[in-house]
């Protein structure tokens, strides 16, 4: 497995899936999800009030982008409470999210996943933190799959749209086995 780090946007990058994020009660979503939301037509904003979990730990939401952004679908990790929400976390819906891009039927012959650093936002973690967690979680579900002999993605893709932020993600995934 490799994992990348990449400025921009994350819609813009083409891959198979893109994970994004929502905290419980959020019924707009914001940021990275925000720009996914506006450039899919406002889908995800549709979607939340018929996701009976919007936002519980742990819980997907998975959409067809239908031509709409590079990737062919969005799955969405509910984040829990803003206030209830750290490094352990990250890990956990990083690894939920994974498991569902690796399990989907609809996600049979993927090759890429990108996703955002979750809690770095609206949740105000620490950004160099916060990517570890991120690489660690795609480490251990990428070596659980490939001892079981199963085929999943080969690269991760991890988007930041600030540039700023860049540096703290690269040393923070600088721990991980792959770059």
């Amino acid at each position: 497995m490799k994992i990348t780090v990449q400025q921009g946007s994350i819609t813009d990058v083409e891959c198979d899936a893109i994970i994004v994020n929502l905290f419980l009660g959020v019924t707009y979503p914001g940021g990275a999800t925000g720009a996914v939301d506006r450039a899919l037509g406002g889908l995800i904003s549709r979607t939340i009030p018929k996701w009976k979990t919007s936002g519980q730990f742990g819980e997907i939401l998975s959409l067809q982008t239908e031509g709409k952004i590079p990737a062919k679908e969005v799955i969405v990790v509910g984040l829990g409470r803003a206030d209830q929400f750290g490094y352990e976390e990250v890990e956990r819906v990083t690894a939920s999210a994974l498991h569902h891009a690796a399990n989907d039927p609809g996600m049979n012959g993927i090759k890429k996943v990108a996703t955002i650093i979750h809690g770095i936002g609206i949740g105000g973690l620490n950004v160099e933190k916060a990517a570890a967690a991120v690489a660690k979680a795609a480490e251990d579900v990428y070596r659980g799959y490939s001892k079981d002999g199963c085929s999943i993605w080969d690269e991760l893709i991890i988007m930041e749209f600030s540039a700023d932020k860049i540096d703290d993600i690269k040393r923070g995934v600088c721990g991980s086995d792959d770059q």
